[in-house]
């Protein structure tokens, strides 16, 4: 493939594809980096500080304040933040751009794998003069298009602003609330392409991407591109979608890049599972019933009414967990 052997190349040597333009700013046709990453780790914050003063060569500065819902909160260089709340196992980590760029993907994924952690949000971006926003936008409304995303739940936004006096264009094909978004946008000069991933799907590509390694990172990333968005020709109406050729424009960005499924193992549910959930969730719902009780309130018939109610809507999966317990 051209342009991702020119990236394989770059990964592995440092130097440009002899047959291809430089990995530069000027006369690029890809490049391709981490732009956002946020991780937890069940490591110890002593762990956690003397780790990332290591790779970053700076100091954590603590703030009053914490974030992402945890109580304190760490601050590095280029906006590196840990959060941590005193007695709770993990710890979060968020890496944003600026920091991303200056640390690279290698020592970030060094960095993660040292600290045994696992991605909650994770965005790839591409730069590429190979298509413009325009040409997305384009392809999107002549229904060119091979995608999971429904076009008619509103999941497709385009949209121009003016940032410093600059026209900006921005599409997202998928919701931002969903756990893969895909944004496309001219801000910087070249197009950008970025891959968002969160939750589940943000740790299952971080899973395969630590079972192949860094180098197949960018092949990746197109792979998992691909499985959201295809731009297809559809001038023969009769083929099946799937069958479609792909447009130009998009065939020499994606080049022979194959689909990537990711592998989302389905949660296996247990006691101590669920003893966590309710830890997160109604922790502050008993502890207000308790109060109230302190205050003179009865809150006995709520507590009861929260257990016959649950009671009714246990499932099978539920009792069969009773089961297990009284064994």
């Amino acid at each position: 493939m051209q342009n991702i052997s020119q990236l394989r190349e770059y990964h592995e040597t440092g130097l440009p594809s002899k047959s291809q333009p430089p990995l530069t700013n000027r006369g690029v046709q890809i490049t391709a980096k981490i732009d956002f990453l946020t991780f937890t780790t069940v490591k110890t914050l002593i762990d956690v500080k003397r780790v990332i003063c290591s790779f970053s060569a700076s100091h954590l500065t603590p703030l009053r304040y914490g974030f992402n819902g945890y109580r304190e909160q760490l601050v590095g260089v280029a906006g590196i933040k840990v959060g941590y709340t005193p007695g709770r196992d993990d710890i979060c980590v968020s890496i944003p751009g600026e920091a991303c760029t200056l640390l690279g993907d290698e020592r970030l994924f060094r960095l993660v794998k040292s600290l045994n952690g696992r991605p909650s949000r994770l965005d790839y971006a591409f730069d590429t003069t190979l298509f413009t926003v325009g040409m997305v936008d384009k392809a999107w409304r002549a229904g060119n298009i091979n995608s999971r995303v429904n076009p008619s739940r509103g999941t497709y936004k385009f949209f121009q602003t003016v940032e410093n006096g600059v026209e900006v264009t921005t599409v997202y094909v998928g919701s931002r609330k969903s756990e893969t978004c895909l944004r496309v946008y001219d801000r910087r000069g070249p197009t950008r392409l970025e891959l968002e991933l969160k939750g589940k799907r943000a740790s299952a590509f971080w899973v395969k991407l630590s079972s192949e390694g860094l180098l197949q990172l960018p092949v990746l990333a197109l792979g998992v591109v691909r499985s959201h968005i295809d731009f297809v020709s559809r001038v023969d109406k009769s083929k099946n979608v799937t069958r479609l050729p792909l447009l130009p424009w998009w065939k020499r960005f994606i080049g022979d890049a194959a689909k990537v499924k990711l592998s989302i193992p389905k949660p296996v549910l247990s006691i101590e599972r669920l003893e966590r959930h309710v830890m997160r969730q109604s922790a502050s719902f008993v502890t207000l019933l308790e109060v109230k009780q302190r205050q003179g309130h009865n809150p006995d018939k709520v507590l009861n009414d929260l257990l016959l109610h649950g009671f009714y809507k246990m499932g099978v999966k539920h009792r069969s967990l009773v089961k297990m317990a009284s064994v």
